[in-house]
């Protein structure tokens, strides 16, 4: 049965949870998109408190790109996360790797990313940005706030064939 919810279409979904009022339990998610990608996730959730304990969630495939301009693409993603708290000031970490990645006048690249964060506040984010033989490494957080974003960088590094290229020395 295909489903189409904001333009984002379906070919499966599996719930299986149990309702015990006030806690909702979802034991397992599980979308099929039409272009080949599967979610799963999981969380207990108490309606009255607000609160998310236990939230998992895992994408893996190819999905979205029709939001994209057309310049922009990529081959793959790769995700998986953990989130909890109340629902106004969700806490979440995760892990995420993009293949493929093409934007106008770059080579391909490859990224990957781990992260950790209130709301829309990543109080730690670390990664890589890889083309060809080239790395750009990074560590630092971001802090979202009206019309603004404060970026904190600790760590930026270039690597070309596995040696440095560019360091950043102060923060």
């Amino acid at each position: 049965v295909g489903l189409n919810i904001q333009e984002v279409e379906m070919d499966q979904l599996d719930l299986q949870g149990e309702l015990d009022w006030p806690a909702l339990r979802i034991h397992s998610a599980h979308v099929q998109f039409k272009d080949g990608a599967v979610a799963d996730a999981s969380l207990q959730f108490n309606a009255i408190t607000h609160q998310v304990s236990e939230g998992k969630l895992r994408l893996d495939g190819s999905i979205g790109h029709k939001f994209l301009p057309p310049e922009i693409s990529y081959k793959h993603i790769s995700l998986t996360g953990e989130f909890f708290g109340p629902l106004e000031k969700l806490s979440h970490s995760g892990h995420v790797e993009l293949q493929g990645a093409k934007f106008p006048d770059l080579t391909p690249l490859g990224m990957v990313a781990e992260w950790r964060g209130r709301w829309l506040d990543l109080e730690s984010i670390q990664g890589n940005i890889t083309a060809k033989n080239s790395t750009v490494a990074f560590d630092g957080a971001a802090k979202y706030g009206t019309n603004q974003m404060d970026l904190r960088v600790a760590e930026l590094a270039l690597t070309q064939n596995g040696e440095v290229i560019l360091h950043l020395e102060k923060p």
